[in-house]
């Protein structure tokens, strides 16, 4: 899997598709998470880890400067413009 840099903070990132065919960046470095069986804090014979990649977007510092504009009611809205 080649990797990237990030245009703004320089991470590297690895570009993904999403199951609706579009880009998504996600970090390059993973993470594993403990899936537990039995309650938290319980592993017995029944716990696997699962690798894992964040998205870059939570994890960039310039995330927003990226976020594409979409058309809503005739208005350009920012994806995180709340108003």
């Amino acid at each position: 899997m080649s990797t990237k840099n990030c245009k703004s903070c320089g991470k590297e990132i690895i570009w993904a598709t999403t199951p609706a065919g579009k880009t998504m960046p996600i970090d390059a470095e993973s993470e594993t998470l403990w899936l537990l069986e039995g309650g938290v804090g319980i592993c017995e014979s029944r716990c696997r880890g699962v690798i894992v990649h964040r998205s870059h977007f939570a994890t960039c510092p310039q995330a927003d400067e990226h976020r594409k504009a979409r058309q809503e009611n005739g208005r350009t809205k920012r994806v995180d413009d709340r108003g």
